[in-house]
């Protein structure tokens, strides 16, 4: 890829609680961009209120950027199942209709979903060797990982390289609504399984750390999967599972990156405030960790879970 065009990154939303969250993904792809590298942002939305929008246009007073807004409407899903895990909506379909939407000059574009930052430059994952594969993919999971034969790895839709010259030549659209009535009322992890169906055989893995998952981070034979290097140096941090960083709940060991790149945004909380949430945060993970292994917790969980609740009082 020439240095001189821009890297095309798209994002999806329908939900606008969620809009800040794609903005300090924004952030932390811009903060760690190679001199010279130009970013063009794409967001497939709905329901977002113009001052949603705005918070992402107001990122290039951090590093000049181009931004692009296209709006879709939820009744072109019309008929799609929405029933799936907890957290997913039919939001989850508008990356299907990124090879649609992307301009005819450009070759390539890449996906992320709203959980996730990116700590490092994305340089090396686009200018990744596609080989003629529709795109650029993750394993699912660690068991997915170790599966020898590629045709049988089950990918995360989290992250998606588009190779959109590959995608041209086939009848992708075509493709998705047979998968989708193959499936009889579609998949439970709604777009995630109808692209694995549409894309088995398809799709060129790459190494995790351009989709390091919560899972990854938590396996403890870290040298049975092959993991240690990647570990060393994530790039792509993706906070799958229900608690994110934001949640006192998260469990992912590399939650306080979320905030550094908050920092960067208009959302940006006060040293103050992340302190307290700091706080917190410990406090309940010291009391799951106790309960699982002892069943009952000891006289600190009870002071922190004190303080915690003293310090909301008086929020």
């Amino acid at each position: 890829m020439e240095r001189s065009s821009p890297y095309h990154i798209y994002f999806c939303c329908n939900n606008a609680s969620y809009a800040r969250h794609y903005v300090v993904l924004m952030a932390s792809i811009l903060a760690n961009l190679a001199k010279g590298a130009r970013a063009s942002f794409h967001l497939i939305y709905s329901g977002l209120a113009q001052s949603d929008l705005d918070a992402f246009t107001r990122m290039k007073q951090y590093r000049d950027c181009d931004v692009e807004f296209i709006q879709i409407h939820e009744s072109d899903f019309a008929g799609w199942n929405q029933v799936g895990i907890k957290h997913l909506t039919i939001g989850a379909y508008y990356r299907i209709r990124i090879p649609e939407y992307a301009p005819r000059d450009v070759s390539r574009a890449v996906y992320f979903d709203g959980d996730i930052i990116v700590d490092g430059d994305i340089s090396p994952m686009w200018n990744i060797d596609l080989n003629g594969y529709c795109a650029g993919v993750v394993p699912n999971g660690p068991d997915d990982l170790v599966k020898t034969r590629e045709s049988d790895r089950y990918f995360n839709s989290g992250v998606i390289l588009f190779n959109l010259d590959a995608i041209l030549k086939t009848d992708f659209k075509r493709e998705v609504d047979e998968a989708y009535k193959k499936s009889g009322n579609g998949f439970g992890d709604l777009d995630q399984g109808l692209l694995n169906a549409t894309w088995k055989g398809r799709v060129r893995f790459i190494p995790f750390c351009w989709n390091t998952q919560t899972a990854f981070l938590k396996i403890k034979n870290k040298f049975k999967y092959k993991l240690w290097k990647h570990l060393k140096t994530p790039v792509v941090i993706h906070y799958t599972n229900a608690y994110k960083p934001w949640s006192l709940k998260c469990r992912n060991p590399l939650w306080r990156k979320y905030y550094k790149y908050l920092s960067l945004t208009p959302y940006r909380i006060s040293g103050f405030e992340y302190l307290l949430f700091s706080l917190r945060h410990a406090a309940v993970q010291v009391f799951n960790v106790e309960r699982k292994e002892n069943g009952r917790h000891s006289w600190r969980v009870q002071f922190l879970f004190w303080f915690q609740f003293n310090l909301r009082l008086n929020k």
